[in-house]
C-alpha cells in the first residue's frame, strides 16, 4: 500500500541520517500495544488463544504535541496505513489502530468478536491517554467502523476516560448499507467459487465507474489477506449485521442514543445518496414524532456531505474541517 511504501523509505530515510518530516509535513510511527495476560483475561473466552498473549495491536503514530487526541479508525476491514495522510496534516495527536490481527503482515488471524476488538482499542486508548493526558479525545471512525467507535463510546470500562466526541464517517443505517457485512457474514467455506460470486454481488454495488474500481481495489485488500480463512471476516461481518437484523428500522437509533448518553458530542456523517438520504430522512421523521434518538440529540449531529461517493468521507481535508469544528464546538463548551 502506500503507507507501506511510505514506511519503507521513512525506514531508509533515517538510516541515511535523513529526517523524516523533511518536506513531507509531520512524520509517523508504527508502535504496538502488548496483548497481556491481564488484557486477554477480559476477552471473550470462546474466541481466546494463548498464542495471543505477547502478540500486540499495531497502531501509527503521528507523536504530535497538543492536547487533543484524536483515534482515527479505518473501515474495520483494512489498516490504519490509509490515514498516513491525516496524520501528517492533522494538528493534533493522532493514533490510527488496525485491528487486532488484520494488519498486512500479522502474525496471527484469529476470528474475534466486536466486543473483543472494542476491548482492544478501549485499552489502546486507555494507554495513551495515561501517557499523553490531553484535555479532549475524539474517536473517528469510517464506514463499519463508524458502528464500532459509536459503540466503544458507549462500551468504555468503569474508570476509564470516555471519549469527548465521536465522528463516524458513514455508520450503518440499516442493512442494505451493511452490504460488504452481509455477504462476507454468510459466506459459508473458502470455496472459491462462492467467495468469487460474493464479491461480484458487493462489486454491484458500486453507484459510478470511480467508486467501482475504489470498492475492488478496497474488496482486494481484504481478500489478499483472507483468502485461506475467511473466519475473522465471517465473524466480525455477523457482529457488525446483528442489531439491523433484529431490529433493522431502530438499530441505527440505539447505537446513536447510546453513545450520545455517555459522551458529549456526537457527529454522524452520511454521502449524499439516496438511500443515505431515504434513512436519515426516516430516522429523523422518527425522531420527531417519537423522540427516538434521545434526549440529547441536538441538531447537526446527523449531516449529509456534498459527495455522493462513500469513499469520499474519508478525504484528509473533509475530516479535518469536522475535527476542527468539534474540537472548537467542545472547548467552547467546556470553558
Amino acid at each position: 500500500s502506500a503507507g507501506d511504501l511510505i514506511s519503507a523509505l521513512d525506514r531508509v530515510g533515517r538510516a541515511d541520517g535523513t529526517s523524516r518530516s523533511a518536506s513531507r509535513g509531520r512524520g509517523t510511527v508504527t508502535a504496538r500495544l502488548p496483548i497481556t495476560e491481564s488484557v486477554a483475561r477480559r476477552l471473550d473466552r470462546r474466541s481466546f488463544d494463548p498464542r495471543m498473549i505477547g502478540d500486540s495491536l499495531e497502531y501509527l503514530d503521528n507523536q504530535a504535541d497538543s492536547d487533543v487526541l484524536v483515534l482515527l479508525l479505518n473501515a474495520i476491514w483494512l489498516d490504519g496505513s490509509d490515514f498516513e495522510p491525516h496524520l501528517r496534516m492533522l494538528p493534533y495527536r493522532c493514533i490510527a489502530p488496525t485491528l487486532y490481527g488484520f494488519a498486512p503482515r500479522a502474525r496471527h488471524r484469529f476470528a474475534l468478536s466486536l466486543r473483543d476488538h472494542t476491548l482492544l482499542l478501549s485499552e489502546l486508548l486507555n494507554v495513551t491517554v495515561e501517557k499523553s493526558r490531553p484535555s479532549l479525545i475524539i474517536a473517528v471512525g469510517f464506514s463499519a467502523s463508524g458502528d464500532l467507535v459509536l459503540k466503544l463510546a458507549s462500551t468504555m470500562p468503569d474508570g476509564a476516560r470516555a471519549p469527548d466526541g465521536v465522528l463516524a464517517l458513514g455508520p450503518n443505517q440499516g442493512i442494505e448499507t451493511c452490504f460488504i457485512s452481509n455477504v462476507l457474514a454468510k459466506i459459508e467455506s473458502n470455496d472459491p467459487a462462492q467467495l468469487l460470486a460474493a464479491l461480484r454481488t458487493i462489486s454491484e454495488t458500486a453507484s459510478s465507474l470511480d467508486d467501482w474500481v475504489l470498492l475492488n481495489g478496497y474488496l482486494g485488500r481484504i481478500i489478499s489477506r483472507f483468502r485461506n480463512d475467511l473466519s475473522p471476516l465471517r465473524a466480525l461481518g455477523g457482529d457488525i449485521l446483528e442489531p439491523f437484523e433484529r431490529d433493522n428500522a431502530g438499530a441505527f437509533a440505539q447505537m446513536y442514543r447510546e453513545a450520545t448518553s455517555r459522551i458529549r458530542q456526537v457527529r454522524c456523517v452520511f454521502e449524499d445518496s439516496e438511500t443515505c438520504n431515504r434513512l436519515l430522512r426516516n430516522v429523523l421523521t422518527d425522531h420527531m414524532d417519537r423522540r427516538i434518538l434521545g434526549e440529547h440529540h441536538r441538531d447537526g449531529s446527523l449531516l449529509i456531505e456534498p459527495t455522493p461517493s462513500h469513499f469520499e468521507l474519508l478525504q484528509p481535508a473533509r475530516v479535518a474541517a469536522h475535527l476542527a469544528t468539534m474540537v472548537k464546538e467542545l472547548r467552547e463548551a467546556g470553558t
